[in-house]
């Protein structure tokens, strides 16, 4: 709109500033009868050319310094044109010289099609775009997709003794894949492929890992906990128990946090954290068990090398949220389970860590849970599976850790950005 605006407002201006030289009245004064019509020919030349160079300045998005520098070459050229007093060499040489802007123009434009431009995004100009309901609908969407079978599943991959990791994944119906790589203690990278053309749409900072989980966690509380929940349980205080914990405060109306780890530094050093940041009364105890008993959900969020929950703690009614290692449930948990839910399958089979128990691949090789019983939370979310009564069952959902997720939400930043001109375009050639 902007574009078109400048475009009018400088053919009106052309348009004042040839007018006296394309005169047939002016030219009959100042020139012999028998080179008037040349003379005129030279000046409507000149006045046509001179629009067409403005229309092909602003005929296209370019970079403000490239629009810049052709907007003042065209105004310095019609101050020419002003002062040329109808002369008709002045005028010719006005016009050679807008014409050679066209053509530099028009081969500038030549170059930019055959040369594909990625948008490189930093971190700081993304991380605000993404909040965590706008992260919920996203993913929501990209659930939908999923369960019509237009993602593409990858398991997250490690290398490096753990020191490097990889998320890949495609959505098919975005025409998009790509990949998240991030370094411990790092930052993390995501790349945007165009799955029609293969061109490299986007090089991103990529600051959404963790709101990643946090919108997962709010769509499986809001899909499976009781609407009217009040206190939950928080069992781990590592990095991501934060991120777990705000969702549930976003989607019910939680009053009340019981925080339980095994060291009592760190569990009390949480509760004064989340205090401080959630403005919620947050009670640090000292069994997880304590915690389970007066709750109405669980989030569980650990790295122990040993179960975390044990299903002899659960009731009817109980709804478990985990995203941390596959070994953090106890068998009796996926045992006394009426339904158990998972993000991917395909995820959970290819689980990057061979080393750990994983309990719920091995209780389906065994046959104590059925592989088939397992629900992906895309058919939940799209209605084809329907979750059984909350307030008499028991309920496992498990995040089964990045890929498509991470890319549906660096998609969504990227047209964003786009959107608001945001970030910078480069050649990888």
């Amino acid at each position: 709109m902007k574009s078109k605006k400048a475009l009018l407002l400088w053919t009106s201006i052309i348009r004042s500033l040839a007018k006296p030289f394309c005169s047939t009245s002016r030219l009959r004064r100042s020139r012999p009868q028998n080179n008037s019509r040349a003379d005129l020919l030279s000046s409507n030349s000149l006045l046509y050319l001179a629009l067409g160079v403005v229309r092909v300045t602003f005929a296209r998005p370019v970079n403000v310094s490239t629009r810049a520098a052709t907007s003042l070459a065209g105004k310095n050229l019609l101050r020419s044109c002003a002062q040329a007093n109808g002369s008709r060499s002045d005028l010719d040489l006005a016009g050679s010289s807008l014409l050679d802007c066209a053509r530099a123009r028009r081969a500038f434009f030549q170059r930019m099609e055959t040369t594909f431009l990625t948008l490189l995004l930093k971190r700081s100009e993304v991380s605000d775009l993404l909040d965590l309901r706008r992260a919920m609908t996203v993913l929501e969407q990209t659930f939908r997709e999923q369960s019509n079978g237009h993602v593409k599943q990858v398991a997250p991959l490690r290398f490096m003794n753990r020191g490097m990791r990889m998320v890949v994944g495609g959505l098919d119906a975005q025409n998009k894949n790509g990949l998240r790589v991030s370094v411990t203690g790092g930052e993390s990278m995501a790349l945007l492929f165009e799955i029609s053309s293969g061109n490299l749409l986007c090089l991103m900072g990529y600051p959404f890992s963790n709101l990643r989980i946090s919108a997962t966690v709010g769509l499986a509380i809001d899909r499976f906990a009781d609407p009217k929940a009040r206190t939950v349980a928080m069992i781990g205080s590592g990095r991501l128990a934060l991120p777990v914990l705000e969702p549930a405060l976003a989607v019910r109306p939680v009053n009340r946090v019981l925080i339980y780890s095994r060291s009592a530094e760190n569990r009390d050093a949480f509760a004064r954290k989340a205090s401080e940041k959630l403005k919620i009364a947050t009670t640090a105890v000292s069994s997880a068990q304590q915690a389970i008993d007066e709750a109405e959900f669980v989030l569980v969020s650990t790295n122990s090398p040993t179960a975390a929950l044990l299903g002899k703690w659960l009731r009817p009614g109980l709804a478990i949220f985990g995203v941390g290692r596959p070994n953090e449930f106890d068998d009796d948990v996926y045992r006394r389970a009426d339904l158990i839910s998972v993000t991917s399958k395909r995820h959970e089979l290819d689980y990057y860590d061979k080393k750990l128990d994983q309990l719920l691949i091995r209780l389906s090789r065994q046959g104590m849970v059925p592989w088939d019983s397992v629900v992906e939370f895309a058919d939940i979310i799209s209605g084809k599976t329907s979750p059984p009564d909350k307030s008499a069952s028991v309920i496992v959902f498990r995040d089964s850790q990045g890929g498509y997720g991470d890319l549906a939400l660096a998609s969504w930043a990227y047209e964003e950005a786009r959107r608001r001109g945001l970030g910078q375009e480069i050649s990888t050639e």
